[in-house]
């Protein structure tokens, strides 16, 4: 079974009769990371989780895609398709909702333990190319980034 490690993005307070979408960072073991993806129509939760690995000291770019007219969620790492499963849930949004950033349900200790970099949220569904383009595209800017910080810690050194 997989243990709780906290709530990487969500909405909504996540009980049971809420509407709410919650994306998680869950240990496995000690060795071991995954994603765990959960909605709620307010009928019940749905919970799923990636395949790879993510207990790896490294940078992950990770997309969740919910398409509500095929009922098709996918799980894309590092802009590659990890997983996908069929969502029965009806409207999982309530605008009233807030979103949080690194906790989920403000009343529990589901603090989200990391670094959180770039978040994007989108109005229509991703197609694979797109993901993978947004990853390559995310990837290029973040090496630049780390190279930039990388030169200017060294010129600031000497």
């Amino acid at each position: 079974g997989h243990s709780h490690d906290g709530i990487i993005l969500s909405t909504g307070e996540q009980t049971p009769v809420e509407r709410y979408w919650a994306i998680s960072s869950n240990a496995a073991s000690q060795n071991e990371d995954f994603i765990s993806i959960r909605l709620n129509s307010g009928t019940g939760e749905l919970n799923a989780f990636n395949k790879k690995n993510l207990f790896d000291g490294k940078w992950h770019y990770i997309v969740f895609v919910r398409d509500k007219f095929t009922n098709l969620v996918k799980i894309y790492i590092d802009g590659i398709l990890d997983s996908e499963f069929y969502d029965p849930t009806d409207d999982i949004s309530d605008i009233s909702n807030s979103l949080n950033v690194g906790i989920g349900n403000i009343y529990e200790n589901d603090w989200f333990n990391g670094n959180i970099s770039d978040i994007s949220i989108f109005n229509s569904v991703l197609s694979d190319l797109e993901v993978n383009a947004s990853y390559r595209e995310n990837y290029n800017n973040f090496l630049n980034e780390v190279e930039t910080n990388a030169s200017y810690q060294e010129n600031f050194i000497e």
